[in-house]
């Protein structure tokens, strides 16, 4: 393991992510006291937009704020326990063995990688999934923003998903 000033690589990967998180949340919440407290149109907007336009809007966010904190909460936990209990090293392993299973073997990094790389995508869209579809379906459907088809979303993910990662994979590395 890298040791930077007396600190394994993934305290200090860790150490910035949360830095970094910190910031945006400190910047997310006063947006959200500025959502909350805005109550007029701003004199630049006022000939162009209606005080209807302006509320809805303004409610949309700060719905959007909210969920935004949580949804992000989420993943930078899902990342702090993944770093922690090397699910970086478990995920690689785990794609030379599906590479293996097809007869490739060590010698074949660029295979693993993309393998790594489509492993690790399919991980994040099944957990990002839940979020995705309450952010759309819900707090979208909430203030009429929503103009999804449910049906679409799932043949996007289940169609396009596969075929998307497969065209890419096969351009990049022909």
């Amino acid at each position: 393991m890298e040791v930077v000033a007396g600190l394994d690589l993934v305290t200090v990967v860790l150490l910035f992510f949360w830095v970094v998180y910190l910031w945006e949340n400190y910047l997310s919440f006063r947006q959200r006291e500025v959502y909350k407290t805005t109550r007029d149109i701003p004199w630049e907007l006022r000939s162009v937009l209606e005080h209807e336009t302006f509320e809805k809007a303004r409610l949309y966010q700060l719905d959007k704020n909210g969920f935004s904190f949580w949804a992000g909460l989420y993943s930078q936990l899902e990342m702090t326990v993944i770093l922690l209990l090397g699910g970086i090293p478990f995920l690689w392993r785990k794609s030379g063995e599906v590479t293996g299973y097809f007869g490739y073997g060590q010698e074949y990094e660029i295979l693993q990688s993309i393998m790594f790389v489509l492993l690790g995508t399919v991980f994040s869209t099944v957990t990002g999934l839940p979020w995705g579809l309450y952010s759309t379906f819900v707090i979208e459907d909430r203030h009429g923003f929503n103009k999804q088809v449910r049906f679409c979303l799932f043949l996007c993910l289940f169609v396009m998903f596969p075929y998307e990662h497969c065209y890419t994979c096969i351009k990049r590395y022909r």
